[in-house]
């Protein structure tokens, strides 16, 4: 039985490394802010073709609507600054008026006369 002593056996080739310098960080931090830009221009031009909308859209539209959801049943301009929307909620109805200046809500109260 022989022993072999470390001084027998030949050296591991190791590969030596350098730290890593400012060089390596900047390249690094350069391809993430590329990578990046290139996913928001992608998602930008999507959006301008309309694709976006309906890649989303398809998935929001099949989902089916609570029964407590808000609905916009109509709307009308009164000038160029003031809006006049009609909300319907559940059972409830409301009127939202909008301008420049305010908001207001006003809740439409149903009558059971008949005339």
């Amino acid at each position: 039985m022989t022993a072999t002593t470390a001084s027998t056996a030949p050296p591991i080739a190791f590969r030596e490394e350098g730290s890593s310098g400012g060089a390596d960080a900047a390249q690094a931090l350069g391809m993430t802010v590329l990578l990046l830009a290139v996913v928001l221009v992608g998602l930008y031009a999507a959006r301008r073709r309309g694709w976006l909308q309906r890649w989303l859209g398809a998935a929001v539209l099949a989902r089916p609507a609570p029964a407590q959801d808000l609905r916009l049943t109509g709307t009308l301009r009164l000038s160029p600054r003031t809006s006049v929307h009609r909300i319907q909620s559940g059972e409830g109805e409301y009127l939202v008026v909008e301008s420049n200046a305010q908001v207001q809500l006003h809740r439409v109260e149903k009558s059971d006369a008949t005339p």
